[in-house]
């Protein structure tokens, strides 16, 4: 894993990498890390276990790399971004997971330690970056006093000292290399195992309480837990659009009625009938005439039947393509809803599953970086969230025709383009200054932010 040692005119900061081969991310330094007036991002990431920095935006490089939009780091490298009258020194150097670690030591009462290389130090380390005598401890009357006399100097809780100050329970000395001497008042925690050389001091024995010994044999549980952060796969909403077709138009006849469908039939009849009275043969006419008018009844009858089936089946034809049709676009929208509000819920778990994330040992610890979309998003509780995807029909045209098909469209937008009792968030990168209105209960809700 890499460590790095970053400078900002009188203050510091280090930063631990991830110990991870391939990730992408970024270094952030607050207004308070740099005294400046605006935040500083610097991109940062790993590609097969080789580390890769570039400027911060608005920064250039000094010296060799000053025309490189990126750098590649090998093990240790010293590097110095800067912008008019701001100066970013950054160190990286190659750590383990004991540079992390501390260990304790009492203080003496009444004493003088001294802190440096020299082998004559009460705590001695070995990195180039400490003076002979760096920095020194005078306790008195149980009171500690720390006076730097070091060329890189020593930062109390990440400020340069000049001279000397009052240490508090809980200041933390920081020197150059990612030395860390935090102090305890009887005592002081020490990290940086390979670069200590010695310490003179008495080392502080922890003593577990009666409930927490165990049988000989047992296994001893550790005091470390180690929580491994992967890389985090950010799922982006599906917002694909959907178009839902309008029916098809339902096709209307103009049905006449009956005597005007025979009318023609019958009136090619009459001129018939008239002759065959003007010529006397009533009996064999009348009979031709009989089965005419009948024959043309006949036909008008079933002519009638067929357009009448006719559109019934085309009719009903339309009806069962277009129920199919809604019911595939349902399908897919009911689809989208169901996995928007799952990416909702597994991107956004409530209080009460973060807190149980350490306990089970799970690996989504401070998984949002601030190169990430949803970074600092702050879960409000459920309600109705819009589906990212647009769902879209054609504006209804005025028709004559009454078909109980023209709202399903409308009825599928009403039903899924709003994700019910999902994760509402709200954007705190988005929404600087947030207020909140209502009762007594809304001024706990704020304060528990």
């Amino acid at each position: 894993m890499y460590y790095i040692w970053i400078v900002c005119d009188n203050r510091c900061k280090d930063v631990y990498l991830p110990d991870s081969s391939n990730w992408t991310g970024e270094i952030a330094l607050g207004q308070n890390d740099t005294g400046w007036d605006s935040d500083v991002r610097i991109p940062i990431r790993t590609l097969d276990n080789i580390c890769y920095v570039s400027c911060a935006k608005g920064f250039v490089w000094e010296k060799r790399q000053k025309k490189r939009s990126e750098v590649e780091i090998h093990d240790q490298l010293a590097l110095v971004m800067t912008k008019d009258k701001m100066r970013i020194g950054l160190v990286f150097s190659r750590c383990d997971i004991q540079n992390t670690i501390f260990k304790k030591y009492l203080l003496p009462q009444n004493a003088r330690i001294e802190i440096g290389r020299n082998p004559n130090c009460a705590i001695c380390f070995s990195d180039s970056s400490v003076s002979g005598v760096h920095g020194v401890l005078e306790i008195k009357d149980g009171c500690c006093q720390y006076t730097d006399s070091s060329s890189f100097g020593s930062y109390i809780n990440g400020m340069r000292l000049k001279g000397y100050c009052q240490l508090h329970f809980g200041d933390v000395i920081t020197l150059a290399g990612g030395i860390k001497i935090v102090y305890l008042q009887s005592i002081i925690a020490v990290n940086s195992m390979k670069l200590l050389v010695h310490s003179k001091l008495t080392p502080a024995k922890l003593t577990l309480p009666q409930s927490a010994l165990r049988e000989e044999g047992d296994e001893i549980p550790s005091l470390i837990t180690y929580h491994h952060r992967m890389i985090r796969i950010v799922e982006s909403p599906d917002d694909t659009p959907v178009a839902i077709e309008p029916p098809p138009g339902k096709q209307k006849r103009n049905s006449q009625p009956i005597w005007l469908q025979l009318g023609p039939s019958l009136t090619m009849i009459l001129p018939m009938a008239t002759g065959v009275l003007a010529s006397g043969r009533s009996a064999s006419g009348l009979v031709m005439i009989g089965t005419s008018s009948a024959l043309a009844v006949f036909w008008g009858l079933m002519n009638t039947k067929y357009r009448k089936k006719d559109d019934e089946q085309s009719e009903a034809k339309r009806v069962d393509l277009y129920t199919k049709y809604i019911a595939e676009i349902g399908d897919e929208l009911r689809g989208l809803n169901e996995k928007e509000y799952n990416r909702l819920m597994i991107s956004n778990p409530d209080v009460g599953q973060c807190a149980l994330f350490p306990a089970e040992n799970r690996r989504r610890l401070w998984e949002r970086m601030p190169t990430h979309p949803d970074f600092l998003f702050v879960r409000l509780g459920k309600g109705r969230v819009p589906l990212p995807s647009e769902i879209t029909t054609q504006a209804e045209r005025l028709s004559l025709v009454d078909d109980p098909l023209r709202d399903e469209p409308k009825r599928l937008i009403e039903t899924y383009s709003m994700i019910e009792n999902a994760p509402v968030t709200l954007s705190l990168r988005d929404n600087p200054m947030v207020g909140i209105l209502g009762t007594e209960k809304a001024t706990a809700f704020a304060k528990a932010w």
